[in-house]
């Protein structure tokens, strides 16, 4: 009996080794740098599951402006669905790893900017990166090629827009607002194309 227990003792550590060498390697494994490059590359394919499982449970964004929430994932998936509807893609340029902050440039171009008039959008964040998982996301800077005012210029287009049909149509806007999702891109094209073709987006005559 005794070569029987240890038998069994001997399988079950040879399990247990099977079961550690088959298990997916924790977050923390990963630098800084790889755990971005991840992230970054799940973003270039629009893919937002993926982006979401290099994230913490709560990430903290920082804007220009100074102003903090917490990031919403699922605001997020319905604009990567609308990202997708208009073309868009995703460039990246690591610019600096400090540790667990890796500084980012990103190129983003797409349709919508394009017709909205203010050109390709660049910007710089910062990434915190902290057990292999993102917790913070600050926007230091952003420009865009043809107007670099672009809240003045999106200002005035939902203005404008609201006072279409546009406005009165929930899949387009509500309270004022623009909705971006996989629903609303068809829809919002055509109005988009209409302001390009009269030039609205072109900056005020002084």
């Amino acid at each position: 009996m005794p070569g029987f227990f240890r038998t069994i003792a001997i399988l079950t550590a040879l399990l247990a080794g099977a079961n550690a060498a088959c298990a997916p390697a924790p977050a923390s494994s990963g630098s800084a740098r790889e755990v971005m490059l991840s992230y970054l590359a799940a973003l270039e394919a629009l893919d937002q599951e993926r982006m979401n499982r290099l994230l913490a449970d709560e990430v903290i964004t920082r804007s220009p402006d100074g102003r903090e929430r917490p990031m919403d994932r699922e605001r997020l998936r319905k604009m990567r669905d609308f990202e997708r509807s208009f073309g868009t893609s995703w460039t990246h340029r690591i610019l600096e790893v400090s540790g667990e902050w890796v500084k980012v440039e990103l190129l983003e171009k797409n349709d919508f900017y394009d017709l909205l008039g203010v050109g390709d959008r660049t910007s710089v964040r910062e990434y915190r990166i902290r057990g292999g998982r993102i917790d913070r996301m600050e926007v230091l800077r952003e420009r865009h090629e043809e107007d670099s005012d672009f809240a003045a210029v999106y200002e005035r287009f939902k203005r404008w827009l609201s006072a279409t049909p546009a406005g009165s149509d929930p899949r387009l806007m509500r309270d004022g607002r623009v909705l971006f999702d996989g629903e609303s891109a068809p829809l919002l094209r055509p109005w988009l194309e209409l302001w390009a073709a009269e030039g609205f987006g072109r900056r005020p005559a002084l």
